[in-house]
């Protein structure tokens, strides 16, 4: 028997052909570790916000609530997605903890049909 913390779980997607992830909100959470499903190869970017997009509703765009996660020298902060399954190291995603909204956008379209890309952040309170 393990005994620990039981972390939650959210799960968002990339949409057919997309590169953006769905909004993911971290409100109340601390520690995250990613878990990707269906994914094409690429490299993964971090968008980060402290208001919810307007997006979805059709008004503003995404650079209106959205900046792109970028590191000391001004570098976008990438992560390799490999292709498949995979599962991303908590070092790695915590540059996420300080934002209010999240999502996730690849280097190359997603799955046209069928299965879609999903990721899924394990989280702590």
């Amino acid at each position: 028997m393990i005994v620990g913390s039981n972390p939650s779980l959210i799960i968002g997607t990339i949409g057919a052909s997309g590169t953006l992830s769905e909004q993911f909100d971290l409100a109340s959470y601390n520690s995250f570790g990613l878990l990707t499903d269906n994914a094409n190869n690429g490299t993964l970017n971090i968008w980060v916000s402290n208001q919810l997009a307007a997006v979805p509703s059709g008004a503003g765009t995404l650079a209106d609530n959205y900046r792109l996660l970028r590191d000391n020298v001004g570098a976008a902060y990438a992560l390799t997605l490999p292709a498949g399954s995979s599962a991303f190291k908590a070092s790695d995603i915590a540059v996420i903890a300080p934002y209010r909204f999240v999502r996730f956008g690849t280097s190359v379209a997603q799955a046209s049909s069928g299965n879609l890309t999903t990721f899924t952040l394990v989280v702590k309170g």
